[in-house]
């Protein structure tokens, strides 16, 4: 008699931590929320070292910006709007820009540069 109902208490703790064990396992996999809206005046994108490789921030003269860096932290791509217009700036390995292209006010154009050589300009 003694065994049998130590039996049963044994098989009442086994179903109660199994249900506990479900009801958290099930808690903790539940997902984060997400926001509908992010608000910042800068948002960096670091790699796993802390490095930061993208820049999404206000520009001088309130408009966005959004650089991206190299593998060793180079800026290599410079995008900005502003109220003229908009800018999309590529380096090349010395950080000088090598692709200037621009829709402003002016007009748009697309200059390229090589080191050594007369910039080619395009415009309509």
């Amino acid at each position: 008699m003694q065994t049998t109902r130590s039996w049963r208490v044994l098989l009442a703790m086994n179903v109660i931590l199994l249900v506990a064990l479900t009801w958290t396992g099930t808690r903790s996999q539940t997902t984060v929320p997400v926001a509908d809206v992010v608000r910042a005046r800068l948002i960096e994108l670091v790699n796993a070292r802390g490095e930061m490789r993208a820049e999404l921030s206000l520009a001088e003269g309130g408009g966005g910006q959004l650089r991206l860096r190299g593998g060793q932290g180079e800026i290599r791509v410079k995008f900005g709007a502003a109220d003229d217009g908009a800018i999309l700036l590529m380096l090349d390995h010395t950080t000088e820009p090598g692709v200037r292209l621009a829709a402003e006010r002016a007009g748009p154009s697309l200059k390229l540069t090589t080191p050594g050589k007369p910039d080619r300009i395009v415009s309509p």
